[in-house]
């Protein structure tokens, strides 16, 4: 993930975004849209939670 204040922050969101939205066309469910978001979640907090 790019950090906050970082200018391309706003088109990772916008294409993660889309990515999302086009995953729930192509299966016609949620459910494989909240999976990524859920694990995209966990390797951040994994990668936070690993730091020294």
């Amino acid at each position: 993930m790019s950090p906050k204040r970082s200018p391309a922050s706003p088109v990772y969101t916008g294409l993660a975004g889309l990515l999302f939205g086009l995953t729930y066309l192509l299966t016609g469910s949620l459910l494989p849209s909240i999976l990524a978001h859920f694990l995209h979640n966990a390797r951040g907090f994994y990668a936070i939670s690993t730091r020294s």
